[in-house]
């Protein structure tokens, strides 16, 4: 099953107008820059609760968690071992592992 990614702006504004009953987090579906990113890894770091962090960061948990999946693949491409993955990331070494075996299955 490949997995789709939502960059497009006009995506998600179909899906609020859609959905006008809920409330998005304002970057939910943008894309992440590298400042983000980093911001990310540092509170992960200092063991912020992941719900703090999608409301610092205006999104959703689910796509916290998809960002610390991508870090840890891009991770894993660069050879990080996997200790480090799991400090930096904060995922289990099953999590890690799943990930990797799915996005290696869809290219």
């Amino acid at each position: 099953m490949e997995t789709k990614q939502y960059h497009n702006k006009g995506y998600w504004d179909m899906v609020r107008i859609s959905n006008e009953d809920k409330e998005y987090p304002s970057n939910m579906g943008q894309k992440w820059n590298d400042e983000e990113e980093a911001l990310l890894l540092k509170e992960l770091n200092d063991n912020i609760d992941i719900e703090i962090i999608a409301q610092k960061h205006n999104r959703t948990i689910g796509g916290i968690n998809s960002r610390r999946r991508e870090i840890a693949y891009k991770m894993y491409l660069k050879n990080v071992s996997i200790n480090e993955i799991i400090r930096q990331t904060k995922l289990d070494n099953n999590s890690i592992e799943e990930t990797v075996k799915k996005r290696e299955n869809n290219n």
